[in-house]
């Protein structure tokens, strides 16, 4: 595994380039080894989600005690990924992290709890999997708005062609977050 300075403290981008095996027959490709990975993950679930091009979801997250740590992996397709930090005493506290993340750079994210995590899928769409160290919990589940004017997030996705979902696009503002920032 190659990792890179995301500049966030606990917040990893890695390529697993190494543990890639193409042949004849397609390939082979290691997506997560505890060994070689910098802290301890324990996964509880892992899921898998499919989007068309231009979906956006997110910025999710779970409240306190139930929230998540999750490493995402693309599969197929590609996603431009954002996490940012909700730990309000954090020297990144309400910034965020950007990276294309796609099925051939082999690149994956893990994302500690304390960040809200979100992405576009690219013109292609994406499927992506997910391993995440807690179980979703509906009661606990959060939602920062994507498109939050004072997040001034890039976000890839032609404005017009964007899909998101009702519960995404009614999600809370920033400011509304720092009202209460619970990490």
């Amino acid at each position: 595994m190659t990792f890179f300075d995301t500049g966030f403290e606990g917040l990893l981008l890695w390529e697993s380039s190494s543990s890639y095996y193409p042949d004849n027959r397609g390939a082979f490709q290691e997506l997560f080894n505890q060994k070689d990975f910098p802290q301890h993950f324990a996964t509880y679930q892992v899921n898998h989600s499919y989007s068309v091009p231009y979906v956006v979801r997110g910025l999710h997250y779970q409240l306190p005690p139930h929230a998540q740590a999750k490493i995402v992996h693309v599969l197929k397709g590609s996603i431009y990924a954002v996490a940012l930090d909700l730990r309000a005493k954090s020297a990144s506290f309400g910034r965020h992290f950007d990276a294309e993340i796609t099925g051939e750079n082999r690149k994956h994210l893990f994302i500690p709890k304390g960040f809200a995590y979100g992405f576009a899928a690219l013109a292609q769409g994406a499927v992506v999997l997910y391993q995440v160290d807690a179980p979703y919990r509906h009661q606990s589940a959060r939602v920062i708005r994507h498109d939050d004017k004072q997040l001034a997030i890039n976000w890839p996705a032609p404005e017009a062609a964007k899909i998101v979902s009702d519960a995404d696009a009614a999600g809370m503002s920033w400011a509304d977050y720092l009202k209460n920032p619970v990490f």
